[in-house]
């Protein structure tokens, strides 16, 4: 199948042989519209032939086979898939939120609309993971489980690299107090708002921290990706609904 559309994305980090993207909507006739726009997420309502049409045009971007573009069917779970040669064709993808594996040519990628999509890589080790973390994935330790995995195959947490791809940036993520008691107060702002306002990726890079990889391994998260602010440029949940389209952030070792 050749793609009749036209792939809009972008680099998220290089870590020697390793690269990550992410997806933005691309050329979009309304903003408000909630699948107008670049999606290869087939669980969200969007049209079959939308998404094979798109999934086409990232398998003519990477150079990957459909069938080596692997996305876990996400539920806001804590579960991380490790894939490995052995069991490549055979690991379940259901009620992911993480993947991890060490094969080259394939990509491990994980499809959202305002949660943060974490990736890592161990260039050394040769191990490559990504996580779809919420807020309720967050705090549950989806990114902790993330690295575990990772370093139960090899990497070693002072040569992990990271990023955060497109998602909500604190002074769009507002929540109730009592999702905001949940987090660290160094990831509130309660000052600010009327309401308080959480710092997702604060959060995230903490965490990160604590299982041992260096700060300055941590990539800064650039506001201009705040799926939020710019809904022209990516879906937003909080915009246009759970019935979206969805940015895909994935991550490639070649």
């Amino acid at each position: 199948m050749h793609p009749t559309i036209d792939a809009p994305i972008y680099e998220l980090m290089r870590d020697n042989t390793a690269t990550a993207f992410y997806t933005t909507r691309g050329k979009i006739s309304s903003p408000q519209s909630p699948y107008d726009g670049f999606n290869v997420c087939g669980y969200t309502g969007d049209s079959s032939v939308h998404i094979t049409e798109c999934r086409a045009a990232l398998s003519a971007f990477t150079g990957i086979e459909p069938d080596r573009i692997i996305m876990p069917r996400q539920t806001h779970s804590i579960n991380v898939a490790s894939i490995t040669a052995k069991n490549l064709h055979e690991v379940s993808l259901e009620h992911t939120d993480a993947i991890v594996t060490d094969i080259r040519g394939l990509v491990i990628g994980v499809n959202t609309a305002d949660c943060v999509p974490a990736i890592f890589s161990d260039s050394q080790a040769g191990i490559i993971g990504i996580a779809h973390a919420g807020w309720r994935g967050a705090l549950n330790g989806i990114i902790e489980n993330t690295l575990h995995t990772m370093i139960r195959q090899g990497a070693r947490p002072e040569n992990i690299k990271a990023a955060m791809g497109p998602s909500i940036c604190q002074a769009c993520f507002e929540v109730g107090t009592e999702v905001a008691e949940m987090f660290d107060d160094g990831c509130v702002d309660r000052i600010t708002w009327e309401k308080p306002h959480v710092s997702l990726h604060g959060h995230i890079a903490k965490t990160i921290i604590s299982q041992g990889v260096p700060e300055s391994n941590i990539q800064k998260f650039d506001n201009s990706l705040c799926t939020h602010c710019h809904t022209d440029r990516f879906f937003s949940a909080r915009t246009l609904g759970i019935g979206s389209g969805r940015v895909f952030t994935f991550i490639i070792m070649q």
